[in-house]
This record gives structure tokens, sequence and C-alpha cells, in this order.
């Protein structure tokens, strides 16, 4: 633990995603949002646009931050279309 009470980075490797000490580059976050087949609230609310009146939710590990909580299926955010678009543009401006 540092000294504020943080896991270090050795001690937590699970943090070693989006929200912890690792941030994904733009092709890596694409590919992540292109399989993601479950996601929570939270991502889903950060990448994608809720596009459905109601949905069903369970418990489980959501494919885009990696935690295990309340999920959804991705449909339910329209697969993160508008941030996929923006991704993939500025990765095709990179080349």
């Amino acid at each position: 633990m540092t000294e504020h009470n943080l896991p270090d980075k050795e001690d937590a490797p699970w943090l070693d995603c989006m929200d912890g000490f690792k941030t994904l580059s733009d092709a890596e976050l694409l590919d992540t949002l292109d399989n993601a087949t479950v996601t929570c609230a939270d991502c889903g609310d950060k990448y994608g646009v809720y596009s459905v009146r109601y949905s069903s939710w369970w418990v489980a590990k959501c494919h885009v931050c990696g935690k295990e909580k309340p999920v959804t299926e991705s449909r339910d955010f329209a697969y993160f279309f508008t941030t996929r678009k923006k991704l993939s543009a500025q990765l095709a401006k990179q080349k």
C-alpha cells in the first residue's frame, strides 16, 4: 500500500486496466469496445448512449472495465457506436 492507502501497482495487478495504472491506447480501447458484449452502466454511459427503455441487468464481469458489477448487453448502449466511430476516425488520421 502507498502512503495514501492506495494499492501499489505490484500488489494489485488487476488494477492494470482503464481506470487503474494503465491507460489504453485508442486502438486498444477500440478493440475492447468492438468485442464487449456486456457492459456496466458506468462504461455504458462513458462510451455509449443508453438506447432502450428497459434493460435486463445481472452481476457479472464488465467486458470494458473488467470489474464485477451489474451489467447489461452492449446493444443497450448502442454498441458504443459514437465512441467507436470517433476512435476509428482518429486512428485513420494517424495512418
